[in-house]
């Protein structure tokens, strides 16, 4: 199931041209080629996939009320807590 690789942060399920989004973090661009080739675009339902690769994450000021500052809007981007793409998803790639 994808929901429970280890890079993923988020699965969110669309409306529009894509059907899903998948959060990934990776340690490279080669880390991401892996995980894309090898364990989602192998899946049988997957008909294909198109990767993008974010460079900096910043919280927008309407999410700031929870920070003890501007340094923490910058900070690195980990996991989130009780993820549960698996629960809201199960079917999807399992």
């Amino acid at each position: 199931m994808v929901s429970q690789l280890p890079s993923v942060l988020n699965l969110y399920y669309m409306g529009g041209n894509e059907d899903f989004l998948i959060h990934l973090v990776c340690t490279s661009t080669d880390h991401l080629r892996d995980i894309v080739a090898s364990q989602v675009s192998m899946h049988q339902v997957v008909a294909s996939t198109r990767t993008h690769i974010v460079y900096e994450h910043a919280l927008g000021a309407d999410h700031m009320d929870h920070l003890a500052g501007f340094e923490e809007v910058r900070r690195p981007v980990g996991p989130a807590q009780n993820a549960g793409p698996a629960r809201d998803f199960p079917a999807v790639f399992g």
